[in-house]
């Protein structure tokens, strides 16, 4: 199969990948442009895999003779995520080819143990199986991967995070808990993605149903969840959500918000109490819309320069 076909599925994991998760395309070989062939010695004429995976990013677009001449060698990429490598292997054949033998899929870290190698082996087999049962007849990988690997790996690395600190969500209770602190909160999640029709009404229920929450969620891959309201209410919310099942759900901060904050996005906010928004640029516009952009810049999520 050609280049082409694995840099479009390669693209689509990319643009799912979670602030701190990276992918990396092994560079010891070079594409050439003459002969339809690849030079495993590489040449100065030619692309590295990165080069030609860049230029295709940014232009949609690969040169023909490159597409073609990628038939002759299998693909390598890498996802490092919370201290794993996902190594991946693409044969030539790959995807027409759903094969064992045109996919390999291993996980790589130093922490693991034997018990772990087998735990995600098992895992990655189990996800690969479910993958092929999809109705999608093209993208085999990244359903493996960004449905079910990466939100295991990141839902493994939350729960050894909670089991080391043996805290639960400090910022929420002690801010709570706290006689001095303003009555109007907010608070913000993070998951892996945010599809299910159910959990996206729920939210809206949750948000209409209360008499101070106003807020959004951003649906698709990756998922944020941002409300506002009396700490009440914000507390009630915030357990709802993790009374659902999520995969990768991360509390990224439940706090009081600055009267001032509290002014400023009440002038700026837009729209009804709950709003669906389907891009990342969006939430950055919707966030300082009401002075609050920092609290997502400073997480990695969107790009634009963060207040201090």
């Amino acid at each position: 199969m050609t280049l082409l076909a694995k840099f479009e599925e390669i693209l689509l994991i990319r643009d799912t990948l979670l602030p701190g998760e990276v992918i990396r395309l092994e560079d010891d070989i070079t594409l050439c442009d003459d002969h339809n062939r690849t030079s495993p010695s590489g040449q100065s004429s030619g692309l590295t895999l990165s080069e030609a995976f860049d230029a295709y990013r940014t232009s949609g677009h690969l040169d023909p003779k490159l597409d073609s001449a990628q038939y002759y060698l299998p693909l390598t990429f890498d996802i490092i995520t919370h201290g794993i490598t996902i190594n991946v292997t693409l044969q030539p054949s790959y995807p027409d080819d759903w094969s064992d033998e045109a996919i390999s899929i291993n996980l790589r870290s130093g922490e693991f143990s034997k018990v772990d190698h087998k735990h995600w082996k098992d895992a990655i087999d189990a996800a690969v199986v479910d993958a092929r049962s999809r109705d999608d007849d093209r993208y085999l990988v990244f359903h493996a991967l960004c449905d079910t690997v990466l939100p295991q790996i990141a839902n493994d690395a939350e729960q050894r995070m909670q089991n080391a600190t043996m805290l639960a969500d400090p910022p929420l209770n002690q801010s709570l808990e706290n006689p001095c602190s303003s009555e109007y909160f907010h608070t913000l999640f993070t998951s892996h993605h945010l599809v299910s029709t159910q959990k996206r009404k729920s939210l809206s229920n949750w948000c209409s149903g209360s008499s101070t929450l106003r807020g959004y969620a951003k649906v698709g891959y990756p998922g944020i969840i941002y409300v506002e309201g009396s700490k009440e209410e914000v507390s009630d919310f915030t357990q709802n959500v993790k009374s659902m099942q999520w995969l990768a759900l991360r509390l990224r901060f439940a706090e009081a918000l600055l009267e001032e904050e509290r002014s400023a996005g009440a002038a700026g906010s837009q729209g009804g109490r709950w709003k669906e928004l389907e891009k990342v640029g969006e939430v950055v516009d919707e966030m300082r819309r009401m002075g609050r952009e920092k609290y997502i810049l400073d997480l990695g999520i969107g790009s634009g320069p963060s207040r201090t």
